[in-house]
């Protein structure tokens, strides 16, 4: 069960995230039934199309031939076909193991249901989610992850960085750089952190930067590159974030050059000036 003085305990003594890694076990095999699931649904899909084209080829039909020239099409469109399908059994999946347990926020011990139900719901997640951020067109994964229940503004640029499966909010125009890690989960000794991470509207993770579960980052805030926050954390918006964890901010500066002269303008200066 969650404890609240636990909680309590890791936010106030600005514990560092240690993991979020879950060991392979038996929940994994789940991943070999969603491979099996698409592998029939692209087969049963493509039969009633590729039967004629075969038959056509085999008969010395020239128009089979012409048909067998789209061939590359039909395969780029089989690698969408059997990502969407693994993504909406992903989808009825993760519903079903939320409704069986909901999620809560909080902290669990190792041999928790909700440590467990966790586990469950990050393998069934897991190859979804990996086919969609492996194709080159970068709003799919902002769906998948949409259908696993996180919040996704619009405009939002994640590019190659680590995000959890589940209780992450983005705001709009937030944008996460290059192998940064936004977590909601942790394993602490032996403890299990479960808490929603939140940035905001215009927030930008650094590269390299690892936000902690419960961490919410403010309007305009920026966590610096290589930097990172403790568990539960608040982090002002419309400044930067340095240390690890982050316990120096510095205001943003705006670097404005023109042809007659180079000066450097706070982001509150510049804001006021365009009020005025």
């Amino acid at each position: 069960m969650s404890s609240s003085s636990n909680k309590d305990d890791i936010i106030q003594n600005k514990i560092p995230v240690t993991t979020s890694n879950i060991y392979s076990d038996k929940n994994s095999l789940i991943i070999l039934f969603q491979f099996i699931f698409g592998v029939l649904v692209v087969m049963a899909v493509n039969y009633p199309i590729m039967k004629p084209i075969v038959d056509a080829i085999q008969n010395n039909n020239f128009n089979g031939w012409i048909l067998l020239l789209f061939m590359p099409f039909g395969i780029y469109g089989n690698l969408w076909l059997f990502t969407f399908s693994i993504a909406v059994l992903t989808w009825i999946i993760i519903k079903i193991l939320k409704w069986i347990h909901p999620i809560q926020q909080g902290v669990f011990s190792l041999d928790s249901a909700e440590f467990r139900f966790y586990k469950r719901r990050y393998w069934a997640s897991y190859f979804a989610l990996w086919l969609a951020r492996a194709l080159p067109i970068p709003w799919v994964d902002y769906v998948v992850y949409s259908m696993l229940g996180n919040k996704v503004g619009s405009y939002v640029c994640l590019y190659d960085s680590v995000i959890d499966i589940e209780l992450v909010e983005f705001g709009k125009s937030v944008m996460t750089s290059m192998n940064s890690n936004i977590m909601s989960h942790a394993i602490f000794q032996d403890k299990f952190v479960q808490l929603r991470t939140v940035l905001k509207d215009n927030s930008i993770v650094g590269a390299e930067a690892v936000v902690a579960p419960g961490t919410i980052l403010g309007e305009e805030g920026i966590l610096g590159a290589g930097c990172s926050s403790y568990i539960g954390q608040h982090l002002e918006g419309g400044v930067i974030h340095l240390g690890n964890p982050a316990t120096k901010s510095i205001p943003q500066k705006l670097i404005i050059n023109t042809d007659s002269d180079s000066s450097t303008v706070s982001q509150k200066e510049k804001i006021e000036e365009k009020e005025n």
